[in-house]
């Protein structure tokens, strides 16, 4: 072999060679960047863990908030009962019926403004729960789905807070109709 060739041979090796290192500078730079990556990955899910943990809390404080609901509503039964047997005992209670009346009227203010409340806690819950969906939408699913189901919870216990309010409407319309009628007996 010629000079010259072994020149053209020993040229490109060294070209070769540092294409070589160009491509291990690059490789590392890559893995670098993948380990980061991961890392952020393995933040971003210890992050829905801590907010899947406190929905199943916030599902569990829920569950007992129905439990007193339902001792509510039942108690309220029993005292609907004991008002039907005291009818006589009502005529002369008229007066603090009314006062009673009034703070029922309040009660239902009240809860008119809880209802607002947990209108907007849904509503932020549904917007938290729609960025969390598109941030990790193709990791999750399965957890996503336990958060619409407490979404649901939200909503039935709404639901059943509406329809504790129409009983206890239809309870005060049929308590002013038993009075008025006790008052014309009365005179």
């Amino acid at each position: 072999m010629s000079e010259q060739m072994l020149k053209e041979i020993l040229s490109e090796i060294k070209n070769m060679k540092a294409q070589i290192n160009r491509l291990e500078e690059r490789y590392e730079e890559g893995q670098q960047k993948i380990e980061q990556d991961i890392g952020v990955l393995q933040q971003d899910m210890a992050v829905v863990k801590q907010d899947i943990g406190g929905m199943k809390q916030d599902i569990g404080v829920l569950q007992q908030d129905m439990a007193a609901v339902k001792e509510d509503i039942t108690g309220m039964k029993q005292d609907i009962s004991i008002l039907q047997q005291d009818m006589v005992a009502v005529k002369q209670d008229i007066g603090v019926l009314q006062q009673d009346m009034a703070a029922v009227k309040q009660d239902i203010n009240v809860m008119r403004g809880d209802i607002d409340n947990l209108k907007q806690e849904v509503k932020a819950t549904g917007q938290k729960v729609d960025k969390l969906e598109l941030r990790i939408e193709n990791e999750v699913i399965e957890k996503i789905r336990a958060l619409f189901d407490a979404r649901q919870v939200h909503e039935e216990r709404f639901q059943r807070i509406m329809d504790r309010l129409d009983d206890i409407s239809t309870d005060t319309r049929y308590l002013v109709v038993r009075v008025a009628k006790l008052e014309k007996l009365a005179k």
